[in-house]
């Protein structure tokens, strides 16, 4: 029990095993890495018997009166000693930031927490709490990073022997930290992937900590951890401005590295390694040898920046590799990338429409004016060209632009993702939600035509089904071109993202505008189309009075004149 009640009896046991390893002066600092992060996860869970929601930081966790009744205020208060907050000991910042070297912490700090843990236990067994009555909340996982983790080449025992001269080499690398560097390589040897990225991580952090000093002029910050002090962290790091000035570790690494770093660590959608392993939100074991692979030749990469060019190491193939991949990187978490991931998902599904069974209904119902022959996409892709104020080249290009055109266009843009504006960000914003819409509304739309098709096979439709039917037929080919429009509308504004800037307020203000009645039709149509609905007439209604907004819009308004 004085374990159990962790859920992570293993984890721990390891960590003893890792504190009486004397061979690897590595041991005690990855011991005390896996402890924090696990200790950290096990309190969570003990919180949520108390309360629905866990902080997100250790120091505010450690502060609930929660813990404190449970576990007693002298107890949590040893704890916030060791532990958190910046004015304590604060051991599991300084470890996970990548401030200690080897021989800067004691085995003696991992004992001390594995008696915390033990005795805290105890106080659970007293108080009539089994393991059982803990919850365990669902680890998170890493192996759908497989999806975008290709770019890199995979890592044999002849590349890790070029990545340890490598290590040793790069000025990048303090020298105290070299043997963290070693026992990473010796970790992916011999595939303990969990453990390899546990070291790996903080010193990615030290290693970009000591660019980012040198780039700035402010070797002040290259040991700071001190209570009274901000951490120079990936937070500062990667930002555009340090102290109203420009960051100059733009200019070291380069855009492309800069992104495949916010990919990997920063973007909210992206897997944010770091945080979620310093958390202990992931189980080790559960750890990917892809990602491991893909973080491993990212530290290569940096490194081979600050390696002396006359240096033969460099003309190896696999650093070459190495380079040109980090050099042409493309960001996948970036909130940009997303919507063209998800507008290039949105156009296939509505694409595969035609390709829905569909049958011939008698007595097609009066969907009055609005029908597909009534809707002139022509003129109202003309309308928008006016409107965002297209050149003649272009503006040929789109007027015949059909939807595998358009997804053709659309993959070949690549818009600036680094250190954008606010307002790009709320047009992207906007955008997504738009796509994320139209989403739904394709798949319940594809949905409606093959189950109502099979309906109409089987014989099993009233007259009233009947008639449904023939109105969501009646109405795809509105919806069609309705959509081909708005898409038009994305695409445009996906491929002028990048000058949304230049806009004044008031012009800023007219395309919001234009954008959020967008988003209400998308809105409107989710709920119409759906199975329990069924309102068709009415989605061409709706589409109608769109398509004559967006005509009457770019007659009275004109973007990036």
């Amino acid at each position: 029990m004085w374990i159990e009640w962790t859920h992570y009896k293993k984890v721990f046991l390891e960590c003893f095993k890792l504190l009486r390893d004397s061979e690897s002066s590595c041991s005690v600092p990855l011991a005390l890495l896996i402890l924090t992060a696990y200790l950290e996860r096990a309190l969570g869970n003990v919180l949520l018997l108390k309360q629905n929601q866990v902080p997100a930081m250790l120091k505010d966790l450690l502060a609930t009166e929660e813990l404190k009744n449970i576990f007693g205020h002298e107890s949590i208060l040893f704890l916030q000693i060791l532990m958190g907050p910046p004015i304590s000991l604060n051991l599991r910042n300084i470890l996970w930031h990548g401030f200690v070297a080897p021989s800067e912490v004691s085995s003696r700090h991992g004992y001390i927490l594995l008696a915390i843990v033990r005795s805290f236990g105890e106080k659970l067994e007293k108080l009539g709490l089994k393991p059982e009555h803990i919850p365990c909340r669902s680890w998170l996982s890493f192996q759908q990073t497989e999806t975008w983790i290709n770019c890199f080449p995979e890592i044999t025992d002849s590349c890790m022997r070029i990545a340890e001269e490598i290590f040793r080499k790069t000025t990048a690398l303090l020298p105290q930290m070299l043997p963290y560097w070693k026992e990473v390589l010796s970790c992916f040897r011999n595939q303990k992937y969990g453990q390899c990225l546990v070291i790996l991580l903080p010193q990615i952090e030290n290693c970009l900590r000591n660019i980012f000093v040198a780039a700035n002029d402010c070797p002040e910050r290259i040991v700071t951890a001190e209570a009274t002090m901000l951490y120079t962290t990936f937070d500062e790091i990667f930002s555009e401005f340090v102290h109203e000035k420009t960051n100059k570790i733009r200019n070291v690494l380069g855009d492309t590295y800069i992104e495949l770093l916010l990919d990997l660590l920063v973007y909210p959608e992206g897997p944010r390694v770091r945080d979620r392993l310093s958390h202990g939100e992931v189980l080790l074991e559960d750890i990917p040898h892809h990602l491991v692979n893909h973080v491993l030749n990212i530290s290569v990469a940096i490194c081979c920046k600050f390696v002396c060019p006359s240096t033969g190491i460099l003309q190896e193939i696999y650093v070459k590799d190495v380079i040109t991949a980090a050099s042409t990187y493309k960001p996948h978490f970036h909130p940009l990338s997303i919507l063209k991931r998800k507008l290039l998902q949105a156009i296939n599904k509505v694409m595969k429409w035609k390709d829905c069974p569909i049958t011939d209904l008698n007595d097609p119902p009066d969907s009055g004016e609005t029908t597909d022959k009534s809707i002139d996409v022509t003129h109202l892709i003309q309308a928008i060209c006016k409107l965002y104020n297209v050149d003649n080249d272009l503006k040929k290009n789109l007027v015949h632009c059909d939807f595998q055109m358009l997804s053709n266009m659309l993959k070949k843009l690549h818009p600036e993702t680094l250190y954008r504006p606010k307002y790009e960000g709320e047009i992207t914003t906007l955008l997504r939600q738009i796509v994320s819409h139209i989403i739904i509304v394709a798949d319940q739309v594809s949905d409606g035509l093959q189950t109502r098709y099979y309906q109409w096979c089987k014989k099993e439709m009233r007259s009233r089904q009947r008639l449904t039917y023939s109105r969501l037929l009646c109405s795809v080919p509105v919806l069609t071109r309705s959509l081909q429009v708005v898409f038009m509308t994305i695409l445009v504004n996906f491929m002028y993202v990048n000058k949304l800037s230049s806009l004044e307020k008031k012009t800023q203000h007219h395309l919001t505008r234009l954008l959020k009645s967008i988003l209400k039709y998308t809105e409107n149509l989710e709920i119409m189309t759906n199975a329990t609905k069924n309102r068709w007439e009415e989605c061409c209604c709706l589409s109608k009075e769109l398509l004559e907004f967006i005509s009457y819009f770019s007659q009275k308004q004109s973007f990036y004149k």
